[in-house]
């Protein structure tokens, strides 16, 4: 085909078809830029080959109307297309409709393309309002990029589109209510950004919808009734979203529904009866919620059931025996709930099932040979391991200090196994009363189940430990049960801290720590400076009256008495950096003052995310360790083996490699390498911060947070004074493989 040259157009000539030498078949070898020109037929194409690309005119254009092409260049120009992964022919010919990811049809753009087969294109930068102007637009994807700002309104003028994908990017802002008008969509996918504020109930007036996906957002308030008269939809995701309110009772009326995910929401009330309505339900996954009341009997009509996750609600009652009508079901998960009684006869029916959880609830087994028989064959069972009839196991002990005296408001926390993983899950915890005793009841045994104990002292002025004194989970002694036989003696004896947490530098430089009392760091929030102190303090005749401790700030702090002879102050201010710290003891008519040295301290913290989402991880236990006889290095140029690495080590705005480094000198394994001191751990905070103010040094941290696989970080430098050590998170397969596949019609 060949195209006319414009008039006045900036287009570069094509040049001669029939070069010299070329024998009247060729173009010439190169265009007038010196670019490589095609050969044959096409080369005349060279008469669109744009001269400027940054002075580039759409009023060139033929192929479709100029305001369609002035809503290309806006895109290419207002999401950094110089940069994209693929941006051929873009701005560089007047034929939009050869630009990567453009197709047209009768004169105008039909599909955008800019997903990059689910890789992204590295779109970065804002959608652009002239994207209203594509008009004839049915498929819009600009899919895994990395877009910000909202969802421009005039996005309702694409009123022809079937497919609109803006999945994987970081839009903010809420969603359009303009949506609405694109009634010819069939799907809308939305997934993976941070969009806000409630789900528009003009999305109910999509009637042909079959697939809708806001899952992985952070939207608000309740699921609008308006979207179950989406009778057409085949798939609805709205997991991790943030919304609360009850499950509509009109989602019965999505009939042709056959995924439904409303997982990791805020989610409250019971479940509708209205679902058994849903025949054609294949996954139907509400875990994570705080859905409450009965299951309902009605569930056992979703006989085209694979997938059913019902988990880590506050559901109570019975479960009920309609439940083994679900023969196609390969997943149910019924675990984490107020569940009670026994598992109805009928689940023996249940022959596909191949993984089956009712941990932590109290639900019992049937003591029948075919009951035990069926759930032996299912290949992943996490069972309380409770006999129905059979009295249920318990455990307890005692804690102490040295001296033998019980130790009241110690946290205790329990774990069991998980199968043969290697993760213990959390399952109860409680404090010792008065008499420094604690209790956990109803417990059950099974084969593979043990249980692990942990002691923490939430004023930390003890060391965190586990049963037998072991320092980790995976060391810790295992405790098995033995139904109607309490498991008695699971003591621990609490010890202070070994060695001290602050660093406590003389004069001379060198580190010197008091052989009889600690200075302990805590963290309620990040960057701000609270540091407990300990001491004993004697006098050579009778108890002290008065213990203050001083810093040369001019800042006193009176010290309490914690036990006999041991004395306890917090310090709270902003700058402790260099301040001299000092204890004066009234004996009588004699005041004493010793000085305990100069305090230094550094501050290492950071940002927990997930890999998956990008989003804070909250409530991670992340434990801060140093590593021994290290030192910070000096530079980049500091290659000592026995350095650890910093700040000054990598780009700045770089994040930390993960795993461990291995070039260190060290083996980074929290089992077996030797560790000091280790600071009390931290939980992540509701944006995934945690922090610390600790001594110079050479320190790494581990990461542990249900669902996720654990993490050691690398071994970073202290000082720089804010060290920033940002990890993220990788969800376990286990999870992982709790999620069906939604596949798309």
């Amino acid at each position: 085909m060949t195209h006319a040259l414009l008039t006045g157009s900036p287009a570069i000539d094509a040049g001669n078809p029939a070069a010299p030498g070329s024998g009247g078949n060729a173009c010439e070898a190169t265009d007038q830029r010196g670019i490589s020109r095609p050969q044959g037929a096409s080369c005349d194409m060279g008469a669109y080959e744009v001269a400027d690309p940054t002075a580039f005119d759409c009023s060139y254009v033929t192929e479709i109307p100029q305001t369609e092409c002035e809503a290309l260049v806006a895109l290419y120009k207002s999401t950094d297309g110089d940069n994209w992964v693929d941006n051929t022919d873009w701005l560089m010919t007047y034929m939009p409709c050869s630009w990567y990811g453009v197709t047209c049809a009768a004169g105008s753009v039909t599909m955008l393309d800019m997903s990059g087969y689910w890789v992204g294109n590295n779109l970065s930068g804002t959608i652009p309002s002239e994207i209203g102007n594509l008009t004839g637009l049915t498929t819009l994807d600009l899919a895994h990029n990395k877009l910000n700002g909202s969802i421009p309104a005039e996005i309702g003028n694409l009123t022809a589109l079937t497919r609109l994908d803006l999945l994987h990017n970081n839009l903010s802002g809420s969603i359009p209510v303009e949506i609405g008008n694109l009634t010819a969509l069939t799907s809308l996918d939305l997934e993976f950004n941070r969009l806000s504020g409630p789900i528009p109930t003009v999305l109910g007036d999509l009637n042909e919808l079959r697939y809708l996906n806001l899952g992985a957002n952070q939207l608000s308030g309740a699921i609008p009734p308006e979207i179950c008269n989406l009778t057409a939809l085949e798939t609805l995701l709205l997991w991790a979203d943030g919304l609360s309110g009850p499950i509509p009772s009109e989602i019965g009326n999505l009939t042709a529904l056959k995924t439904l995910y409303l997982y990791g929401n805020g989610l409250t009330g019971s479940i509708p009866t209205t679902t058994g309505q849903l025949t054609n339900l294949r996954y139907l996954l509400l875990h994570y919620n705080r859905l409450s009341g009965n299951i309902p009997p009605e569930i056992g009509n979703l006989t085209a059931l694979q997938s059913l996750y019902l988990d880590h609600n506050q559901l109570s009652g019975n479960v009920p025996s309609e439940i083994g009508n679900l023969s196609a079901l390969l997943t149910l998960r019924l675990d984490s709930n107020l569940l009670i009684g026994e598992l109805p006869s009928g689940m023996t029916a249940l022959t596909r099932l191949n993984r089956f959880a009712f941990d932590n609830t109290d639900l019992c087994v049937p003591a029948t040979s075919k009951m035990h028989t069926w759930l032996g064959g299912i290949t992943t069972l996490y069972s309380t391991g409770l006999i129905c009839g059979e009295e249920p196991g318990r455990l307890g002990g005692l804690v102490t200090l040295s001296t033998s005296v019980p130790v009241s408001g110690v946290r205790v926390d329990l774990y069991r196994s998980v199968m043969d993983s290697p993760y213990w899950q959390p399952i109860s915890t409680t404090d010792t009363i008065a008499d420094g005793t604690f209790q956990f009841g109803n417990l059950g045994q099974g084969i593979g189940i043990d249980y692990r104990v942990r002691f923490v002292d939430p004023k930390f002025d003890f060391a965190t430990q586990y049963y037998n004194a072991k320092p980790t989970i995976k060391t810790a002694t295992a405790i098995t049960i033995t139904p109607g036989v309490p498991r008695e003696g699971i003591n621990a004896i609490l010890t202070l801290p070994q060695p001290p947490m602050v660093s406590v530098e003389t004069e001379t430089g060198s580190v010197a720590y008091s052989p009889d009392g600690v200075a302990q760091i805590t963290m309620p929030a990040p960057h701000l400076s609270n540091i407990t102190v300990t001491r004993t303090v004697t006098c050579t005749a009778g108890t002290p009256t008065t213990v203050t401790l001083k810093l040369s700030t001019g800042l006193q702090y009176p010290m309490a008495n914690v036990s006999d002879a041991l004395y306890r102050a917090i310090i709270q201010t902003a700058d402790l950096n260099n301040a001299t710290i000092s204890i004066a003891a009234a004996c009588g008519v004699i005041t004493t003052e010793t000085i305990v040295g100069y305090i230094t301290l550094y501050d290492p913290s950071g940002l927990i995310t997930d890999t998956d989402t990008g989003k804070p991880v909250r409530g991670a236990t992340v434990t801060l360790y140093q590593v021994p006889g290290w030192l910070p290095k000096t530079g980049p140029e500091d290659t000592r083996l026995t350095t650890c690495e910093s700040n000054l080590s990598k780009p700045v705005g770089t994040p930390w490699s993960q795993p461990a480094p291995t070039n260190l000198g060290v083996i980074v394994n929290p089992e077996i390498t030797i560790m000091a001191p280790k600071v009390p751990y931290q939980q992540t905070t509701a944006d995934g911060y945690y922090g610390w103010n600790v001594p110079r040094g050479c320190w790494y941290v581990t990461v542990e947070a249900d669902g996720y696989k654990p993490l050691v970080s690398p071994v970073v430098g202290i000082p720089p004074a804010v060290t920033d050590l940002n990890l993220m998170l990788t969800p376990t397969v286990r999870f992982k493989i709790y999620l069906p596949l939604v596949l798309r019609n």
